[in-house]
């Protein structure tokens, strides 16, 4: 096993430390407890999952004392249940001394390590900035953004006293009416890849922190839209779709990997040997902790019923591979697991190597030596405010303009319609201040759009607003603009799959009210999947597509919409014309329709560009890297930044290909008026193809290229 820096903590003592402890005392450290069940003792076991799922309560004193001290649990996680009764920054740092006074207590003192699911900023603190969910950030298509976001987050967190975020999710959704496409990387495994790199880069850049990517393997290839439902694919699209993003995260150094909570071609991930040892441990080369989902252990036997009993799945589970079970309340399990260890069902060696990367992590982290006073840091700081401002600005998609927007000076009277235009539940989505169930008046941070809009009033002389079809009713004049602002209500998992992307037929209602009495329509959507819109496309003069954009949401749209930035975000996952063409990837097999109403990669500027100049190779020997070179040129008034997209299709070798695959791009500012050159390198081994044994090689084949709208062949040759 790697000899990671131990901190305080020598080789010689971690060995000892293994060696003297119980069979109880390593089982405790391979479980993971959520918070809410150290704030009742005792605890009903019978609770209805809606009755705890949303405690506000102090930390109960025989509740710690059971979990930490009779149970010796290792790790104490906040998954949005739970939540502080004493929600501040100061309230998490007291939690965290509490804990440790407690540990304090154990035989051999071990600290527990602290997780939580931050997975667009501390978003279980009222005035945090929440950030924009992960397919937003994806939608810049700039990675060093997802740093950014990373970085400044992990300040917090550690400030804290946390030691892990779960996150990032590496997902690829397949299917946009899958509850869970706004956390995913979207569409493409290359620009979820690089995404993915950069954001366990950032978490992780002190040292003293790790991040936790997910869903190993296939979550998001859900057959049928709905969460946690059996997955069955190939191992080719398992490899061309779904590895890519894990295999950049294990290359960056991810400390550990959440595992899919689905079955994978009949098994359950959470007991198949393959994903985790072959794929996972060998062949990725991963040495950090794999961790279990939501009681992901015991749906073996509840869920996919591939076991006869709780045991006999638990142990299936933990024989696989599984280091960390995330159980999350029940104390029982952790008895089952003890019993099956001292009856021999789950190998001692089992569970050593699980307590040995366990313990070498926590003295990585440097926990052995007591919590370290990080640099005080500020919750919602100017940075944080900046990079989630940066963010919004650079992903929202510009869909349609008929010549609309920006908004033009004038225009003097703006009429606002839509209950989202003056909320932030809308704009920051699921993992708000808790799971899916967000309060308005817990998010303190940051503007409604109408308050954006409103702050730059000196610009127009009246600003109306109208929440619903009663209040626009009282408008019967034409105004300068209208912006209709559409949303979905916040959502998290199971439960909120869609069957029809439909837009909410009470908003298509009040647009279509709204369109009979004005002559331009702006339409702001907010929704953290892509949904079916072709009647918007029809009632509106302009549509601005702003996933869930989170704090900063309302100042960045606002701008957006007056020209003060000029939108540069492309989309990172197709829109549909109707749920009955699904499924919809540009990157399905050679030869399978695609004909999406906006597809993978659009998104309209206030300026247009001119490709010129593109060079592209004839030939390429197979050591080489393929370069290639153009000048672009902003034809417009206005500066903006462009994505230049290279585009693969791999033709005549021993498989049939993707139809089209994104081999690069590049994110650039060009001036009013200028031109810049570019360069994009494709690695050599980018150019390889999976072959009849899944595995990849040069073979000689016609690599066609696309680039600003034009066609290349490249011969390459061995």
């Amino acid at each position: 096993m790697e000899n990671l820096n131990m901190g305080q903590i020598s080789e010689k003592d971690l060995y000892e430390m293994i060696h003297a402890m119980t069979i109880r005392e390593k089982i405790g450290q391979l479980q993971m407890i959520e918070i809410h069940r150290l704030m009742e003792e005792p605890w009903d076991e019978n609770m209805a999952e809606e009755d705890w799922n949303y405690i506000k309560k102090d930390l109960n004193p025989k509740a710690l004392e059971r979990v930490l001290i009779e149970y010796g649990v290792g790790f104490i996680f906040y998954g949005g249940t739970g939540i502080l009764k004493d929600n501040t920054i100061e309230g998490w740092r007291n939690v965290c001394d509490e804990l440790k006074k407690y540990t304090d207590k154990t035989r051999l003192k071990i600290p527990v390590l602290q997780g939580l699911d931050a997975i667009h900023g501390f978003n279980y603190l009222s005035n945090a900035t929440i950030y924009p969910h992960n397919l937003g950030v994806v939608s810049t298509w700039d990675d060093s953004l997802a740093y950014r976001l990373a970085k400044n987050v992990e300040k917090e967190l550690r400030y804290a006293g946390m030691n892990f975020v779960f996150a990032p999710n590496g997902d690829i959704a397949r299917d946009p009416r899958w509850s869970r496409v706004y956390e995913s990387c979207g569409e493409d495994p290359y620009l979820a890849a690089k995404m993915t790199e950069q954001y366990v880069k950032g978490y992780q850049e002190s040292k003293l922190f790790g991040a936790c990517a997910k869903h190993f393997l296939a979550y998001g290839e859900s057959s049928t839209g709905r969460d946690r439902e059996p997955i069955d694919i190939s191992e080719r699209t398992i490899r061309e779709i779904h590895l890519p993003s894990f295999r950049a995260a294990v290359q960056a150094g991810v400390k550990m990997i959440m595992l899919n909570s689905s079955s994978l071609n009949g098994i359950p991930v959470h007991k198949n040997k393959w994903i985790m040892q072959k794929l996972l441990r060998e062949e990725l080369g991963f040495q950090g902790l794999i961790v279990s989902d939501w009681a992901d252990l015991q749906k073996i036997y509840t869920r996919h019923m591939t076991m006869d009993s709780l045991k006999s799945g638990i142990i299936a589970a933990i024989n696989a591979g599984i280091d960390l079970n995330m159980v999350p309340d029940n104390l029982d399990i952790i008895d089952i697991i003890i019993n099956a260890v001292e009856n021999g069902l789950i190998p001692m060696k089992r569970i050593n190597e699980s307590v040995e990367r366990v313990l070498r992590l926590k003295a990585e982290f440097n926990l052995f030596n007591g919590r370290k006073e990080s640099e005080v840091v500020e919750i919602g700081s100017p940075e944080s405010v900046e990079t989630a401002y940066h963010i919004v600005s650079e992903s929202a998609v510009l869909l349609k303009n008929d010549q609309v927007l920006p908004i033009s000076d004038n225009h003097k009277r703006i009429l606002v319609v839509g209950e989202a235009a003056d909320t932030r539940r809308h704009l920051c989505g699921g993992w708000t201040m808790g799971w899916n169930i967000i309060n308005e008046e817990d998010i303190q941070s940051g503007d409604t759009l109408l308050t954006a809009l409103r702050k730059n009033s000196k610009e127009f002389s009246k600003i109306d607003y109208a929440k619903d079809e009663i209040e626009l009713s009282k408008y019967k004049e034409t105004a300068d603009m209208a912006i209709m602002v559409i949303a979905e209500e916040p959502y998290a998992e199971e439960g909120c799959d869609l069957p029809e992307l439909c837009v909410p037929q009470e908003q298509l209602d009040l647009l279509k009210k709204l369109r009979k009495n004005q002559e331009k329509v702006v339409c702001v959507l907010i929704s953290g999947r892509p949904l079916v819109i072709a009647n918007i496309l029809e009632l509106a003069d302009a549509i601005v597509w702003c996933c869930l954009p989170g704090t900063q949401g309302g100042t960045g749209i606002a701008d957006i919409l007056l020209g003060k930035v000029n939108p540069s975000g492309k989309l990172p996952i197709s829109f549909p014309r109707s749920s009955s063409d699904l499924p919809v990837l540009y990157n399905s097999r050679n030869m399978t329709t695609y004909n999406p109403l906006f597809p993978f990669g659009y998104g309209l500027s206030y300026t247009s560009f001119t490709y010129e100049n593109i060079y592209v190779p004839e030939e390429l020997e197979a050591n080489q890297d393929l370069i290639i070179t153009l000048d672009i040129r902003n034809n417009g008034d206005l500066d903006g930044k462009e994505v230049v997209q290279v585009w693969g299709r791999h033709l005549y070798f021993s498989c049939v290909g993707l139809r089209l695959e994104l081999l690069g791009y590049k994110k650039l500012l060009v001036r009013k008026g200028q031109v810049e050159n570019v360069t994009i390198v494709i690695e050599k081994d980018r150019l390889k193809v999976l072959n009849e044994e899944n595995k990849y090689v040069f073979e000689e084949h016609l690599l066609q290229v696309l680039v600003g709208g034009k066609q290349f062949d490249i011969r390459l040759h061995k």
